[in-house]
Formats: C-alpha cells, sequence, structure tokens
C-alpha cells in the first residue's frame, strides 16, 4: 500500500508542475499584449469589363427615341404563355422566370405542336379581352394553330390592340423552313450581335454595341413586312436577323420574333423592350433604377475575415468609383456595437479606421449582439437596441434615417410583432427589407408589404455571402459569378426591378473584395449594353417610390408558416408549438351565394372523416375571412377556428360564398392554403339575381323600400338601387370570376356542381362530391341522413332519433315567380356571359351545368 501512495504522489506533482508551467506561458502570452494575427493573403488583383463600344458609349445614348404602341384596349394585366406539353413551368422555365417579375398573372396553355391545337377562350362576357400580351414559347406553336384559331387569335389582337411574341427554338429539324410570312435559318452559330438604330422598339438596350458571342440562334431572312431589332452579323459580312417585328398586313397586329430563349441575356433586354413596346399596361417605360448596397454586419466575423485599414482604404475608392455610374451613391453598412474592436490588432485598426470614417458612409443598425429578434421578448429587444442606438451615438455613426435590417431577417417576416414595436419606439423605424416575403425563391415572386406602419421591400442576394471571401474558394469556380454578373441573375435583377436592395456582408469587402468585384464590374456591364439610369436614394424615399408603383403590395398577404422551413425556423418558441397542431381548410366551398352553399355545407359535414370550422357570432356561420373584414385579424385568428379540429381529420372545409366574386380572394387563398380544393356551384344567374334580391328584400336591409324587381333590374338606375342591382347582377358573371381563380389555380383543383341537381337529387351530388375528395363512401350511407321533406320543398338531414332537421327559415324562402318580361331581361343580360362561360368550361374539360345546356 505505501508504494502505491507513493506513486499516485509523484502523479500529482508532475500533475501541478505541468499546470503552473501552463499559467506561466499563458500570463507571459497575455501580459505582454503580444498579438496572434491570422496569415493574411494580399487581395487578388482583378480587372473590370470593357464594354466593346466605349468611345460611342455617350452619343449613342442620346439616340433613344422609343414611340410605344398604344396600350391595350383591354383592362386585364394579364399575360398567355403558350407553352408545349410537359414543358417545365416551374424555375426551369426561362421564360416564366421571366415574366413573373411583371407581377401580374400569368396563364399557361400546353399545347402539343401538332396542326389543329386550340387556344383557351381569348374574350370573355360582352367581349372582354383576357389577355394583354399572348407569348408563344414556340414560333412552331403559334404556327401549328387550327387556321380558325389563327384568325380568332388576329382578330382578337386588333379588337384589343394586343401584340404576340414568339420564339424560335435553335433545335428546329431542319436547316432552312418557311413559315408564311418569313424563312428562317436554323441553328446558325454568330459571332457579332447588336441592336440597329433603326429599331422602333429600343428603349433599354442600347444599340450598334456589337456582342462577340458563339452560340447557335435561328435567324430570319429579312423581308419586306419585316424589320429588324436585332442584327446577327456573320463571319462574311452578310447580315441576318436575330429578331425581327413582324406586320401582318391582313390583320393589322404585330408579332416579334427572336431566334433564341430567354435564357441568354441579349435577348432578356429585348424581350424587355418588346414588352414596353406593346404593352406598356405591363412593362412601364421608365429607364431609372434605384440601387441600395447593404454591407451587413461589418464588425462581425471570425478574426481573419475581418476589415484592415487597407480594407477600408479600398472601400471607399469603390464607393467613389461606384458613384461614375450610380448618380448619389453610397454604401450603407449595418453593424452590431458589440462586436466593435473584436479582431486582432490589424483589424482592429481596421475597425478604428471604419468608425473614422463613418461620414464617408451611411449606416443602420442589427441587433446589439447580432440577436435573433425571435428569441426575445419586447423588453429585451429594447434593451439591445438601446445599446446599439447609445454605441452609435458614442462614435458618432452617420445613420440612415429610419432604416433597419434584423439579423437573418428574424421577426420581419413572419411578422413578430415585438419586434416592429421595438423598432419604432428605439429607432423611429420606417423602412426595412427582407428576402423572405413570401418566400426565398424565386427571387423573382418577392414583393413588399407595409406592417404596423413600417414599408418592408424586397431584398435581392447578389451571389455573395458571408463565406464568399476568395476568388480562388468562390463556390463553383469564379466563373459562376461572372456569369451571374455579366448577363445572370443579378443583371437581370437591376434590368427587371425597379428598386433593389441588395444584401452583402462584410467579408465581400475584405479579403479578395469580392464585393467590389461584383458592383463594379455589373455597372460598366449595365453602361456597355443598356440605357438604364443608376440611381441612388435613402431608403424612405425607395420605399414611396416602390409602392408608389406597386400599390397594391401594400398589403401583407398571409402564407403558411409552418410550410416554410425558413419561416417556420424564424417563429418564436409558442409559435414553433402552435404549428404542431396547426389545422387549415383542405377544401373550400366559396360561392357564389344563392346557389345553395348552406345545404352542401351541411349534407358534407355529415360524413365522419370530414369536419369544418367553430361559428363566428354575426356572419351567418362563414368566417369571411379571405378578402374580407376578417382578414386584417391576420392568421391565428383564422387558424383557431379550426383549432378543434383532429389532424387527422381527413377533410376540412369552409364555407364562405361571398369568396367567389371578392376580388382578392383568390390570391390571398392562394397564399395561404395553395392547394385547397375549391368548391363552386353553378346555377342560371338570372334566378340566383332574383333569389338574392328577394333575400334582401326579406331581410328589410336594402334601404330602398318597396321597390319591386322590375324596378331596380329594368328601371333607371338611381343613387338608392344601383348598389342593390350590381349586388345581385355582379356574381352572375360566371365567367369573369371563374377566370380570376384560374389565375391562382389550376382547373383539377376546382370542383364544380350543379345547382338544380344539388336541390333536386343531393344524395347523388354529395356522393359525387365524396368521390372527388378521396372520401370513401363504404364508412357511410348518405341515403340513410338524408330525407325529403314537402313542407319545405327541399332535403333535410335525418338526426339519430329519426327526426329530420333543415335549414333555417331564411333557406329556401317561398316568393312569387319571376315575371316573363324580367326573366327575358336577365336573360338577355347574362346571354353574352354564358356563352363566356359554356367556352370557358369546354376549354378547361369541367362538366356543363344544365341551365347551360337548356339554353
Amino acid at each position: 500500500m505505501p508504494y502505491h501512495y507513493s506513486f499516485l504522489w509523484k502523479v500529482i506533482n508532475w500533475l501541478l508542475l505541468y499546470f503552473l508551467f501552463y499559467f506561466i506561458v499563458l500570463y507571459y502570452i497575455f501580459s505582454t499584449n503580444k498579438d496572434i494575427q491570422k496569415v493574411r493573403h494580399r487581395a487578388e488583383p482583378f480587372s473590370l469589363y470593357q464594354c466593346p463600344s466605349e468611345k460611342h458609349l455617350a452619343s449613342i445614348a442620346k439616340g433613344i427615341h422609343l414611340t410605344p404602341k398604344l396600350p391595350p384596349a383591354t383592362s386585364a394585366e394579364r399575360i398567355l404563355l403558350v407553352t408545349r406539353l410537359n414543358a417545365a413551368v416551374g424555375r426551369g422555365n426561362p421564360v416564366l422566370s421571366f415574366l413573373n417579375h411583371f407581377k401580374v398573372p400569368i396563364r399557361i396553355a400546353t399545347v402539343d405542336g401538332i396542326s389543329g391545337d386550340k387556344l383557351p377562350p381569348l374574350e370573355l362576357g360582352n367581349g372582354t379581352g383576357r389577355f394583354s400580351v399572348i407569348i408563344f414559347q414556340d414560333y412552331v406553336l403559334y404556327d401549328s394553330l387550327a387556321k380558325s384559331d389563327k384568325v380568332e387569335l388576329l382578330k382578337y389582337c386588333r379588337r384589343h390592340n394586343v401584340a404576340l411574341i414568339s420564339f424560335l427554338s435553335p433545335d428546329l429539324s431542319r436547316d432552312k423552313r418557311d413559315f408564311e410570312l418569313f424563312s428562317i435559318k436554323v441553328a446558325q452559330k454568330q459571332n457579332r450581335l447588336r441592336i440597329p438604330q433603326s429599331s422602333p422598339i429600343k428603349f433599354v438596350g442600347k444599340s450598334s454595341t456589337v456582342l462577340d458571342i458563339d452560340q447557335n440562334w435561328t435567324l430570319i431572312q429579312p423581308m419586306n413586312n419585316v424589320t429588324v431589332i436585332l442584327v446577327a452579323e456573320e463571319d462574311n459580312g452578310s447580315e441576318l436577323a436575330a429578331a425581327v417585328l413582324l406586320r401582318d398586313p391582313a390583320y393589322d397586329t404585330d408579332h416579334i420574333v427572336i431566334g433564341q430563349i430567354p435564357d441568354n441575356w441579349m435577348v432578356k433586354i429585348i424581350l424587355l423592350d418588346s414588352l414596353i413596346y406593346m404593352a406598356p399596361n405591363i412593362a412601364n417605360r421608365d429607364l431609372d433604377r434605384f440601387i441600395q448596397i447593404d454591407i451587413d454586419d461589418v464588425f462581425v466575423g471570425q478574426s481573419g475575415t475581418r476589415f484592415v485599414p487597407d480594407d477600408v482604404k479600398q472601400l471607399k475608392q469603390t464607393q467613389d468609383d461606384l458613384r461614375k455610374y450610380i448618380d448619389g451613391f453610397y454604401f450603407t453598412l449595418g453593424f452590431s456595437g458589440y462586436f466593435f474592436r473584436h479582431g486582432d490588432s490589424l483589424e482592429i485598426r481596421g475597425d478604428e479606421e471604419l468608425v473614422a470614417s463613418a461620414n464617408e458612409f451611411y449606416w443602420f443598425p442589427h441587433m446589439w449582439r447580432h440577436n435573433h429578434a425571435h428569441e426575445y421578448a419586447e423588453d429585451y429587444l429594447l434593451a439591445l437596441m438601446t445599446q446599439n442606438r447609445i454605441f452609435a451615438e458614442n462614435v458618432q455613426l452617420r445613420l440612415l434615417p429610419g432604416y433597419a435590417i434584423s439579423p437573418q431577417h428574424s421577426g420581419v417576416y413572419p411578422s413578430y410583432d415585438p419586434l416592429y414595436r421595438a423598432w419604432r419606439s428605439v429607432w423611429n423605424i420606417s423602412v426595412t427589407s427582407t428576402e423572405e416575403y413570401p418566400h426565398l425563391r424565386p427571387a423573382s415572386a418577392r414583393r413588399g408589404f407595409i406592417y404596423s406602419n413600417i414599408s418592408v421591400i424586397p431584398r435581392q442576394t447578389c451571389g455573395l455571402f458571408t463565406h464568399t471571401s476568395f476568388f480562388h474558394a468562390y463556390p463553383d469556380g469564379i466563373e459562376n459569378l461572372q456569369r451571374n454578373i455579366f448577363g445572370g441573375d443579378l443583371f437581370e435583377s437591376i434590368l427587371l426591378n425597379p428598386v433593389n436592395v441588395f444584401m452583402t456582408h462584410q467579408q465581400n469587402f475584405a479579403n479578395d473584395r469580392l464585393g467590389s468585384f461584383t458592383f463594379l464590374n455589373l455597372v460598366k456591364f449595365l453602361n456597355c449594353w443598356t440605357n438604364l439610369k443608376l440611381k441612388w436614394s435613402p431608403p424612405n424615399n425607395a420605399a414611396q417610390r416602390y409602392f408608389d408603383k406597386y400599390p397594391i403590395e401594400k398589403r401583407l398577404i398571409y402564407t403558411n408558416p409552418c410550410a416554410d422551413d425558413r419561416h417556420k425556423r424564424t417563429l418564436s418558441i409558442g409559435d414553433k408549438q402552435w404549428c404542431d397542431s396547426l389545422v387549415l381548410p383542405n377544401v373550400l366551398i366559396v360561392g357564389p351565394q344563392k346557389t345553395g352553399t348552406s345545404a352542401l355545407s351541411l349534407f358534407l359535414s355529415l360524413h365522419p372523416n370530414v369536419s369544418t370550422n367553430s361559428p363566428v357570432i354575426g356572419s351567418f356561420e362563414e368566417l369571411q375571412f379571405f378578402g374580407g373584414n376578417n382578414y386584417p385579424k391576420a392568421l391565428h385568428w383564422y387558424a383557431d377556428k379550426f383549432s378543434n379540429i383532429s389532424k387527422k381529420c381527413t377533410t376540412v372545409f369552409e364555407k364562405s360564398a361571398n369568396y367567389f366574386d371578392n376580388e382578392d380572394a383568390p390570391k390571398t387563398v392562394h397564399a395561404l392554403i395553395p392547394n385547397t380544393k375549391l368548391i363552386v356551384i353553378l346555377m342560371d344567374p338570372a334566378d340566383r339575381a332574383y333569389s338574392w334580391y328577394q333575400h334582401i328584400m326579406a331581410h328589410n336591409d336594402s334601404g330602398i323600400g318597396n321597390y319591386t324587381a322590375e324596378q331596380v333590374f329594368m328601371g333607371n338606375v338611381s343613387a338608392a338601387t344601383e348598389k342593390l342591382r350590381n349586388r345581385c347582377l355582379g356574381p352572375g358573371l360566371f365567367a369573369h370570376h371563374l377566370d380570376r381563380w384560374l389565375d391562382y389555380f389550376p382547373p383539377s383543383q376546382l370542383i364544380l356542381i350543379d345547382g338544380y341537381q344539388l336541390r333536386q337529387n343531393p344524395i347523388s351530388t354529395v356522393q359525387a362530391v365524396y368521390n372527388q375528395l378521396g372520401l370513401s363512401e363504404s364508412e357511410f350511407d348518405l341515403n340513410r341522413r338524408l330525407t325529403f321533406v314537402p313542407e319545405k320543398g327541399f332535403y333535410c338531414i335525418v338526426k339519430s332519433d329519426g327526426r329530420s332537421k333543415c335549414l333555417g327559415q331564411s333557406k329556401g324562402r317561398k316568393y312569387p315567380p319571376m315575371t316573363t318580361a324580367l326573366r327575358t331581361y336577365l336573360s338577355n343580360f347574362y346571354r353574352e356571359h354564358n356563352r363566356a362561360l359554356l367556352n370557358l368550361l369546354d376549354h378547361y374539360k369541367f362538366p356543363i351545368p344544365s341551365f347551360l345546356l337548356a339554353n
């Protein structure tokens, strides 16, 4: 035993000596303040883009003389894109990706390119045009239209002053091919492209700058009816057309044909100019582009990646260089004051140099310690922001008025109310930006909104992130970043967005200074090839400009944060738990009113696997959320009405019959529950209008006294009757309203029910709906639960005790039949609208309701 104690004592002594030596070394290191710096490499030098025609740029820019066509005669700001069957319709479709930037509905029609293809109906009732511009992704699809359809298309274009745009595929099967109005040469590898001075559509694109290119194009032989808008020069000096404006003399219509698809940046310029010329109601005639470059987290980052004094000097030089191309430009720097002077000695000097140059830039706050807002209560957020504000005042940063960025956009969207309140309290914030609304991708679908009196404008990425610090380590090679700059997504962002707020980080302007490389090359490239006027203005002004241009975006449109992993990560702990039990409807009965929606709702709810929302007092059992007065109550209010439903329930529905003709309902429904099934009941709109009149009169809430139906519908419209008349007639414009729903939902998600069949034979009608919803009939016998009640004149449910339960007295009300004169008047009023409905239903292969067959 003594031996063991002796050995243990020796071990302890050695350990004590080891730790003593260790602490002596540490004391020596820190007491002498020896600085251990990261190994740094000199920043890699880089060259800047050289324009092929730099000496001519000043004179070329003065040559803009676009005279756009008159805007389309239709008020429908909608694009029809005709593409092939099985073609990509998401981010993989370059045409669709391009068009998404214009923030208008895009209807996609798929055809097979075989002679005899048909387009969807182009007009609604009373000759209302459905589309402002019609684009064929391949000219062959236009050429293969049935002759009668092509004639109708050209007549439509003439009547509504609507133009056509088509692309020529470079993989057409023959080397040469003749079309009716022109001849082409297929798969020609071009060396030079340029926009001619004579082009009538040139506006954004700069003419006469020659692009050397090595790519296959389909070229057009110039003819008398052809105006060249993009010239292709061959090696032997001969010229063909890479894009043309065709004039069809027989129908007095314009058709722009482009020999490539818009994954080529020159095509993007030509396509934008084409839309400005052809459809100025969709693409505005505006050359101004506002650019803001935010440098986030200027004091945040690992040692070895942060600013050093030379980087600060270069940042000021880059800002001066950018001002040659961006009027009034300033870098905007985001700060978290806690991390000031947290690097090695050289980086500390860099921080000090940056603060000493604070008045050279504008600054905006993050959080004190780069905190994520959703993780903290409001009191703590106020404390964090106050610390950051004290820091800014102490070092005298020149702050951007009313602008802030939340780290990782936490709390901006999904909106976290404590963040917005704290922002206003400490910083008086009025503008922020995010890349997360409504979703991160696709970037072309990002939108703005105003919440709690703070404007939120879209933020764009530029291919630079915290980890992109060096040329040699750029993901997939620096060529990937160059493609982004020279005609890729970054170029497209400025080309198509009037206001651009770019997110970068301090690492991008340190190290190899990829931020300087990116934006200096970008502005030189834009200056070479476009007439765009690049400008900077404070965020308040930029936000005002954005929402003046897109006023419809002011209202926040709710999405489901639990269905987006990025959004779910930025929810508070309570909201993450809320997601676990969240139930939203997967079926909506959208109306219209007075067609039997209440009866259908009652019958559907009989099935054991079907549930619906809890009732809302004062709204006739309807939630009336989407597009209605309850929408500002937000998602939690809506979801709470389904909180009593188990997630095991396979079918959850909501019925609000005023959704059908509500202008905002399709968009708001699609944003929150994009995969929901929509049930619409169709009946003779004349009967529906008369029924609604009787409903209003019975409730005595019209304020029009004892006006007869004939006086309301057929008499001279007065202030007293106009509102009621429109409310009676408007929902019956079925084609118009269905068309808006089809802007957001594919036909496969719509279930159309014949209103008369529902009334006369509800059992078979409801069973058919069960089948379409995937509900098993074996679990439930509807025949035992419904019975016809002669006294009521319609079907009622049978309770477990055998007695019947019918809808309330306001349902199935008896009233005098419509007079012959009124029926004739209403039938005439709806005739063209019903014809448009028939065409619409026929095209999308919906069942035709009996009232249309009878007429």
